[in-house]
């Protein structure tokens, strides 16, 4: 939500606007299955794509932040199974914690 109210005080935003776009993001969230994780990798995205191959509609790529750290989301026992995989590759992992 910082990010909101950041771009609202930097005249990007009417209030308005910034308030909708919060309630918006409240109903969203409030609407995500619930059993989700999400894990930071140090790897690239091209080594997660393929980690995740064998997790078909239960794990995606949440954000490539760099060459060496990409985020991924989904259900919770997926994300433990490629967190056990990706150790055994000698990939550090750390489990975020995360409310959606």
């Amino acid at each position: 939500i910082g990010e909101l109210a950041a771009a609202h005080v930097a005249g990007v935003w009417s209030l308005a606007d910034a308030c909708a776009l919060v309630a918006a993001r409240g109903r969203l969230m409030g609407a995500l299955p619930v059993g989700g994780a999400m894990l930071a990798a140090a790897c690239g995205g091209e080594r997660a794509s393929g980690a995740i191959e064998d997790f078909p509609g239960r794990v995606s790529i949440a954000a490539v932040n760099g060459p060496a750290s990409t985020v991924l989301s989904g259900d919770a026992d997926a994300i433990g199974e490629l967190e056990r995989t990706l150790a055994a590759a000698g990939i550090k992992t750390t489990r975020l914690r995360v409310s959606h």
